[in-house]
């Protein structure tokens, strides 16, 4: 008795149709962000004081070091990993 309520069961539940899947939420539209709030503010690479790592691998062992500076510091030194290439 207790399989036929089992498999009864079953059944219905392979029978019952899908319910309709959900229409999409429309994209919300992506901000405007004026060009001199964003991306257009330049920074002196010699005084500029914000900091700046660049990670080197090693040959040989392909270990990772990561070394941290100014900007400023970089530039001085002859590098500016941030210098458009």
């Amino acid at each position: 008795m207790t399989i036929t309520a089992i498999a009864t069961a079953a059944l219905m539940l392979a029978a019952a149709p899908e319910p309709a899947p959900r229409p999409a939420p429309a994209p919300a539209p992506a901000p405007t962000i004026p060009a001199d709030q964003y991306g257009a503010r330049t920074f002196d690479p010699e005084t500029d004081q914000r900091r700046v790592c660049v990670i080197d691998t090693l040959s040989g062992p392909g270990i990772a070091r990561r070394y941290c500076q100014t900007r400023a510091t970089w530039v001085a030194q002859g590098t500016d990993p941030l210098a458009r290439r």
